[in-house]
């Protein structure tokens, strides 16, 4: 589309008038302190790395000094004994977080060291933190890089503010020809354009994934805000238009990372032992870990003769 004129003397062809502009405040909160769960989540659904393969990771990061102990229900800091600013000093200089550490520290954390004070404080181990500083080649890239990284942008991004942005909407009607009749005929379609401009960055300078969960392209300035150009009763000129057709779906597959949350809605497992048990049901046959399409994405492991056997179709997507 491109913007017309105002509407006199413009050539033929078909246009869209803007009848309607208007925004909407939004936010994201904050996360939390990291736990063990929401670690395993997002090794699934992000790190392309399943639970077992998450723990395995986290556990030699805790050896290896860089991160705190990985299996936790806790989210919340410990108000009296965990000391905020002295962790985001020893981050303040890292190449890939170290300026949304540093900010936290030129502000929030200027003359104080205390946490938020939300999250639940199950009574184990404090949440997951990077301890120490490290690069990509320190801890070795791969896996490990992938969930060091997870884990100190989580941390940094637990102690800064709420997201704010501004989700400005465009509605537009096909405008009417000259002869006086709609273009296409029928029922007036009504098309909707959106952008998305951020107000507050908070926790997303250290967690840049939740920009793309809101709207906010890569390829455009974080501060975009295109919709808002717009002005009610301006002319666009279509420019190219189609058309797509799709049918019914089945239901998509459950996949890795909500199967363990519901196992935390349902108090299924511990920290301990959740990544142990989607392991299992998928090693003795009850599930199978498949694509969009079903086809399986490794093969199931041999039984030995009366093993036993796994029992339905159920599948949850692998990542």
């Amino acid at each position: 589309e491109k913007a017309g004129g105002g509407g006199g003397g413009r050539g033929g062809g078909s246009w869209l008038v803007v009848r309607r502009v208007f925004e909407v405040a939004e936010s994201r909160r904050a996360p939390e302190g990291l736990n063990t769960v929401r670690l395993l989540v997002a090794g699934s659904n992000a790190l392309g790395l399943s639970p077992k393969q998450v723990m395995s990771v986290a556990e030699k990061l805790y050896g290896q000094g860089l991160i705190s102990y990985p299996r936790t229900e806790t989210t919340k800091y410990d108000p009296l004994g965990f000391d905020a600013r002295a962790l985001l000093k020893e981050h303040a200089g890292h190449p890939e977080w170290g300026q949304a550490a540093a900010y936290l520290l030129r502000g929030k954390y200027r003359n104080s060291g205390k946490p938020p004070s939300t999250g639940r404080d199950a009574g184990d181990h404090p949440p997951i933190t990077p301890l120490r500083a490290a690069s990509r080649a320190e801890v070795g890239g791969g896996s490990a890089w992938r969930v060091y990284d997870f884990v100190a942008r989580s941390f940094i991004g637990s102690l800064a503010d709420d997201l704010a942005f501004t989700r400005t909407v465009a509605e537009l009607e096909p405008d009417e020809a000259p002869g006086g009749a709609a273009w296409g005929g029928g029922e007036c379609a009504v098309f909707v354009h959106e952008s998305v401009a951020v107000d507050t960055p908070g926790f997303a300078a250290a967690c840049p994934w939740v920009l793309r969960d809101i709207g906010v392209s890569r390829t455009r300035p974080v501060n975009n805000r295109a919709a808002a150009k717009l002005r009610e009763g301006q002319s666009l000129r279509v420019t190219k238009a189609a058309a797509t057709k799709h049918a019914t779906r089945p239901p998509r597959f459950l996949q890795e990372h909500e199967l363990i949350e519901l196992m935390d809605s349902h108090r299924i497992g511990t920290d301990a032992s959740m990544a142990a048990h989607v392991t299992n049901v998928v090693d003795r046959g009850y599930v199978k870990l498949c694509d969009e399409t079903g086809a399986p994405l490794r093969p199931p492991r041999p039984w030995k003769k009366g093993g036993g056997g796994g029992g339905g179709d159920s599948s949850i997507k692998g990542l």
